[in-house]
């Protein structure tokens, strides 16, 4: 019997050919650039969700702070109140946390130049209730009378984007509430 010897291209001693070196460069690269591109894609959805969720939070926030105000306001003082601008301001009367001697105090909702709601009192001063990772768009604020001109309150729309330069990452939200002044 003749056995013969079949040999095997011997890898260690002769090394890659130029072709196989371009081929497995390139299929290397096709695979950096895939996971290149799906990490980027998982980044800038983690970036929009977080800026989503900022913004939301923040508008909810500026609503439930206009609400409460009004809520508890029994007057609107409309020789510094603005309804037919945007941005707005809604000045309100109270009974609470007035000035010593003083029977009312005068309450402006208003936003600043940054873009921040603000509520200035009296007694306090002034006080941005958000945050600096937003800024308000559109703060829109309508009186609406109810019935027999006895009743009434104020509409208040707002818009809030996050603050970015990237607008994908903007999402804009805006929200709609109604209050009831006290009287």
């Amino acid at each position: 019997m003749n056995m013969q010897k079949i040999k095997f291209r011997n890898w260690a001693s002769q090394g890659f050919t130029l072709i196989e070196f371009i081929v497995y460069t390139t299929l290397l690269a096709i695979v950096v650039i895939f996971l290149f591109r799906v990490l980027i894609g998982g980044l800038d959805s983690q970036g929009r969700g977080k800026a989503k969720e900022a913004v939301i939070t923040d508008a909810i926030s500026a609503i439930n702070a206009i609400d409460f105000e009004i809520r508890h306001a029994y007057d609107i003082y409309d020789s510094t109140s603005d309804f037919a601008s945007n941005p707005g301001q809604l000045s309100l009367l109270t009974r609470q946390e007035f000035v010593t001697g003083e029977r009312e105090a005068y309450l402006d909702i208003f936003l600043n130049s940054e873009g921040s709601l603000c509520i200035k009192r009296e007694k306090t001063g002034v006080k941005c209730i958000t945050s600096d990772r937003t800024i308000i768009t559109s703060l829109d604020f309508d009186e609406v009378v109810l019935t027999d001109d006895t009743e009434n309150g104020v509409k208040t729309t707002i818009t809030v984007e996050y603050d970015t330069t990237i607008e994908d990452n903007k999402v804009p939200f805006t929200i709609e509430s109604f209050s009831q002044l006290r009287n």
